[in-house]
């Protein structure tokens, strides 16, 4: 359905609304401005950077121990060495994307310079990149578009899969606008991070704080997420075959449906409230959960809504529904929260049960065989055999009684203890018939995350579920 707003056309098709006038941007930008320019601006961005580069030490002791010129030297060492890198990656690209790419988020995102280098003054930096995005692309805007973001900040950009995104903030009334080569879109009550990516299919991902939930919310375009448990949003976004991943607080989104944190060693995506400089996760630590999701998204693909990892299917914990969307006076669409809703699927892949009672073994498998995709048991008495047992299984978690013989000698303790001294990866839950304060107080004596179900199969189903237990 076409549709006319604000002197602009717009094709309606299920609730998203194409911009036609937004066509050709990039050819604006090329009519507008020279190679030269755009060599120019962006030589002294990558100068400034350079000028402000120093090697980063993983501890203040190694840091110190390194004379100022010669930390300034191994900086810009590494720094020459990326962008020389990164200007043979970009050098097919056009003069549009170009740009785009030099004034967005390339040095937040590289690991190498992550992990290496040190930036004395990013507020410098952050300066000239917005004079340079306000410089070069308001211009090019249609002028309904200009006149709609003239009193904004231009806060970030995003460019791929012949693409692009332009973000715009209001920070004192929590509007965003997002501007890309098809769409206008609007949103209220977020601020904060200025986190923006592209999809393949031209959507923008933007990840920011808000005052719902946890805190934390993302758009991808068609949704925006909140939930209790988006605390962060510090980890990027990866495009996978068939949509996108990204991270917040122990959890996953992939294309608006929430999985359990996919990533289990990404100690970015397992902190409350984090961003980086102010947490306790290193630079190390931000780069690698980079590298970590990237990794794994390599082994993801979604089809008919099916995320698939490794050839298995992996089941979400809930889903997000599309927001309603309002065309406004302006052109921009209007994007509301979307609505959530749990889905109750079992979280882990393999789950042994451990202890010296058949009958409680044959129990649980009894109520969750047909639940679980690997469900075993193992009948013992001795605590070695136990934890030899639970180590060559490696599942993803284990049903721990806490007294495997007679005596009270609580063998489950130092079982769990030695399997958090050996860094296994599985979930560990108290399967014991105790109650609650008890298990709460074995909890304490046991060096590594633990679950107090008990022997309630309720807790076990809500716990096998990734819901509180109480």
């Amino acid at each position: 359905m076409k549709i006319r707003k604000n002197g602009m056309d717009f094709t309606e098709n299920n609730g998203t609304f194409i911009c036609d006038d937004l066509k050709g941007l990039p050819q604006v930008f090329e009519q507008m401005y020279t190679s030269a320019q755009v060599a120019s601006a962006v030589d002294g961005y990558i100068a400034l950077f350079r000028g402000m580069s120093e090697k980063r030490f993983e501890t203040k002791e190694e840091h110190d121990a390194v004379p100022k010129p010669e930390r300034i030297a191994l900086g810009e060492t590494t720094f020459d060495s990326v962008v020389t890198k990164l200007r043979i990656e970009t050098a097919e690209l056009g003069l549009f994307e170009t740009f785009l790419f030099w004034f967005g988020l390339w040095w937040y995102y590289n690991p190498e310079l992550t992990m290496g280098v040190r930036f004395s003054d990013r507020d410098a930096f952050k300066k000239m990149e917005k004079e340079m995005l306000k410089e070069f692309l308001l211009p090019i805007l249609p002028k309904q578009v200009l006149l709609s973001v003239q009193d904004m900040e231009v806060a970030s950009v995003a460019n791929g899969h012949g693409h692009f995104a332009i973000l715009f903030v209001d920070s004192q009334k929590r509007v965003r606008r997002i501007v890309t080569d098809t769409q206008l879109f609007e949103l209220h009550g977020v601020s904060g991070y200025v986190y923006l990516d592209i999809t393949k299919e031209g959507k923008p991902i933007a990840r920011s704080c808000c005052d719902r939930d946890g805190g934390r919310n993302f758009f991808d375009g068609v949704r925006l997420m909140s939930h209790e448990k988006f605390q962060t949003c510090a980890p990027s976004t990866v495009i996978i075959d068939g949509g996108y991943k990204v991270n917040s607080t122990n959890c996953t989104i992939v294309n608006g449906q929430l999985f359990n944190l996919i990533d289990s060693d990404d100690k970015v995506a397992q902190t409350d409230g984090a961003f980086l400089g102010m947490v306790d996760f290193t630079p190390r630590d931000a780069a690698n959960a980079v590298l970590l999701s990237q990794k794994s998204g390599t082994q993801m693909r979604v089809r008919d809504g099916v995320v698939m990892q490794n050839g298995n299917e992996i089941k979400p914990i809930g889903m997000f529904t599309p927001s309603k969307v309002s065309l406004l006076q302006t052109g921009f669409a209007l994007y509301e929260f979307s609505d959530f809703h749990e889905i109750d699927n079992v979280r882990y892949d393999t789950v042994l049960v451990v202890d010296d009672k058949k009958e409680w073994i044959q129990s649980v498998i009894s109520e969750f065989g047909g639940m679980v995709h690997e469900l075993q048991g193992f009948q013992t008495t001795s605590a070695n055999e136990a934890l030899a047992r639970i180590l060559d299984v490696n599942p993803s978690v284990v049903l721990l009684d806490m007294h495997l013989t007679t005596e009270e000698r609580f063998d489950g303790l130092w079982i769990a203890n030695e399997l958090a001294s050996r860094d296994f990866k599985g979930a560990i839950m108290i399967a014991s018939s105790y109650g609650e304060e008890a298990l709460r107080a074995m909890q304490v004596l046991i060096k590594t995350p633990t679950i107090p179900t008990g022997k309630d199969l309720e807790k076990i189903k809500q716990a096998l579920y990734g819901k509180p237990t109480r």
